[in-house]
């Protein structure tokens, strides 16, 4: 069996974390064996482990923006602002990077032409007007 698919690993992850009965390393294993055939052997340990520290940091910053975010002290409230803008980021799950576009390099010869077309466009609109003054 090659590797798990990332659909298969997302749906095994979520549904690991509605077994709160099964709170062991092994009984979680065991779930996503008998329940996602087409998550590899392989693949289930390190699954477990990370819904399980995923869960539990998630937990963690739940109670850190539960107590401090009425706090007095400013840089508690601070500490739970923080914690609820990381919740809110990994709220909307893995996404692919934005595109974009890489910056135009140009060359020192380009530059200086275009800077110099630049000049003899703006030495001719001068010319031009002061001409016309005269």
């Amino acid at each position: 069996m090659g590797p798990s698919s990332t659909n298969d690993m997302m749906k095994a992850a979520v549904d690991a974390l509605d077994q709160h009965h099964s709170l062991s390393e092994m009984q979680l294993t065991e779930y996503i064996r008998q329940c996602y055939p087409e998550v590899s052997e392989r693949d289930r340990r390190g699954l477990v482990i990370g819904v399980v520290a995923g869960a539990q940091h998630a937990s963690s910053l739940h109670f850190v923006i539960e107590t401090n975010q009425s706090s007095e002290d400013p840089a508690k409230r601070q500490m739970a602002a923080n914690a609820a803008s990381a919740i809110s980021f990994w709220n909307m799950g893995l996404r692919e990077p934005p595109r974009v576009a890489q910056p135009v390099q140009i060359s020192h010869a380009a530059a200086t032409a275009d800077n110099e077309l630049e000049q003899t466009a703006a030495m001719r609109l001068l010319f031009h007007h002061t001409r016309s003054w005269t």
